[in-house]
């Protein structure tokens, strides 16, 4: 064989050599090269998401304070009925129209309710009071016991015996003994306390009935002049402070 026979079997031999290698190669590699990939899952068609509940609106609150300082009362006392209201379209007193926040003084002879309506609109809300206006009863003897056996104690006094027109003073007193006590013809409790206020000099008697007589005490409240009168003749007004 020549010499270009020889370079024609080398180069025949090496290209079958490369085949074979590259073969080899592809063989050797995986078939899936392809990245890997996440998937989101969709939901299953005709479900629709899940939306949280609405709460419904919450209705304004109303607010009800409906109070009395003394719910017993004897007759012809009185007593202040007061109110407060927040929220609602009207307040009622007893079918009466009155504003939200109010007082009432009550003077009565029989017990009475009284009612507040808070009008709501479709519905309404309702607080009651009772006054409730006790007799006096006189104490009676126990059989057979003598109230002049009993020891008897008056104690009657004011904080102050001289006043100016319109100035009010406290009078306090205490009991012992005896079947009732009565204040200027009015019957009151053995011990107490009543503020006065007067525009003229008033004299008060504290009775203390024994049965077949009565123990008395008075005091003679002096109403002054008006204040910024001139003093009397000789007395020099006192400085201005």
């Amino acid at each position: 064989m020549n010499e270009n026979s020889n370079k024609i079997l080398k180069h025949l031999a090496l290209l079958c050599a490369l085949l074979v290698l590259g073969s080899l190669v592809a063989c050797s590699m995986p078939s899936n090269t392809a990245p890997d990939t996440q998937i989101d899952q969709a939901p299953p068609l005709g479900d629709d998401p899940v939306m949280p509940e609405e709460e419904p609106p919450v209705e304004d609150e109303v607010w009800i304070e409906f109070e009395v300082d003394r719910n017993e009362i004897h007759p012809g006392e009185c007593t202040l009925l007061w109110w407060h209201v927040e929220g609602g379209f009207g307040v009622l007193l007893n079918d009466e129209h009155v504003e939200h926040v109010g007082e009432q003084e009550l003077c009565l002879e029989d017990t009475e309710n009284f009612i507040l309506e808070v009008d709501l609109g479709d519905s309404a809300e309702v607080r009651e009071i009772e006054v409730m206006v006790l007799e006096f009863f006189e104490e009676e003897p126990p059989p057979g016991d003598d109230p002049g056996d009993e020891e008897v104690h008056i104690e009657f006094f004011s904080d102050r015996e001289e006043i100016g027109p319109g100035e009010c003073t406290l009078l306090i007193w205490e009991t012992q003994g005896g079947f009732g006590a009565y204040l200027n013809g009015e019957p009151v409790e053995r011990s107490g306390e009543r503020e006065v206020c007067l525009d003229e000099t008033m004299g008060f008697v504290l009775g203390l009935d024994l049965g077949e007589e009565m123990e008395a005490r008075e005091i003679v409240i002096v109403v002054g002049g008006m204040p910024g009168e001139e003093p009397p003749q000789g007395q020099e007004p006192p400085p201005e402070s």
